[in-house]
């Protein structure tokens, strides 16, 4: 059994020992007892002494410390306790295991999105004439931004059949909105939908005409929020004329700005892509406005006029 000793011992003629130890078993007690009757011993039996004490002591003192560390624990149930001698936390990033959950999330987004009756209707009107409407997710984030933006004139780049002027009026109820399109039979379907959802005629300008030739006679900034979602290949000069028309502290939006996914992709090069990228750019190195881009839909790139 182990018993609790302070000993002084000394070995005559020369030398003092001095022993403070917490435990100390009872076969070495018998050693120190048998080296005060045998003093010739000593020199060879103080090594081994100083060893044991010393491993000793060392045990006893991690004891203590993770006593300490347990009791400060317990008085402070919020306090980290860091484990001694683990190895370092290293994060391992599994990159495809993140990019497939982009792509869920991305999902999740545009199925989170639940359209009114008129809208979903005016969505499934551009489907069968294969116009390429902005997404669920993308018009909910229009409507937002008109809602933000206390919009009160709208214009748009680009009718189709009315989805995205629909999610735009949306958010702001009391909004004119201004909307061209050089195709005249989708205009008139526009007309229709937006009547049936109740918008009065007065609130709703379409004019039909070629974009590029129709903004240079638009009033310069007149307009809260200028939504580009016309021909691609005359993005940057349609958002040129948008930031003309934009009120300042009013937002360009641009529809479709990643382009079915291939913008981010290098070895896409055709002229539509390299338009967009172009078009990124130098929205990059503008002070002119507040840029974001959103990956809703396939991009909206998102200008707020300074």
């Amino acid at each position: 059994a182990a018993r609790v000793i302070l000993a002084r011992i000394e070995f005559l003629p020369i030398d003092v020992v001095e022993i403070r130890t917490h435990l100390l078993t009872q076969s070495l007690f018998r050693a120190v007892c048998h080296v005060a009757h045998a003093p010739h011993q000593a020199s060879e039996l103080r090594g081994v002494m100083r060893d044991t004490f010393r491993a000793k002591q060392e045990n006893r003192d991690h004891e203590d410390h993770e006593e300490l560390v347990n009791s400060q624990a317990a008085k402070h149930p919020f306090r980290l306790t860091l484990p001694a001698a683990n190895p370092p936390l290293r994060w391992a990033v599994n990159e495809e295991q993140n990019l497939a959950n982009k792509e869920s999330s991305w999902k999740f987004a545009e199925d989170f999105i639940i359209e009114r009756a008129e809208i979903a209707l005016a969505r499934q009107h551009s489907i069968e004439l294969g116009i390429d409407a902005v997404s669920p997710a993308m018009g909910a984030q229009l409507a937002v931004i008109a809602a933000a933006t206390a919009a009160t004139n709208i214009i748009e780049i680009g009718t189709g059949v009315g989805v995205s002027g629909l999610w735009l009026l949306s958010g702001a109820p009391d909004a004119t909105l201004t909307s061209i399109d050089f195709e005249l039979d989708y205009q008139q379907s526009a007309k229709k939908a937006f009547l049936d959802a109740g918008i009065p005629a007065n609130r709703v300008r379409l004019i039909a005409g070629r974009a590029i030739d129709v903004l240079p006679r638009m009033n310069e900034q007149s307009y809260d929020v200028v939504l580009v979602d016309a021909d691609p290949q005359s993005v940057i000069q349609y958002v040129e004329h948008g930031l003309r028309l934009a009120r300042t502290g009013g937002t360009v939006l641009v529809a479709h700005a990643l382009w079915r996914g291939r913008v981010s992709d290098p070895a896409q090069r055709d002229d539509t892509v390299t338009g967009f990228r172009s078009l990124l750019t130098e929205v990059a190195e503008t002070t002119a406005v507040i840029s974001a881009l959103s990956p809703v839909g396939d991009g909206l790139l998102q200008l707020t006029k300074r």
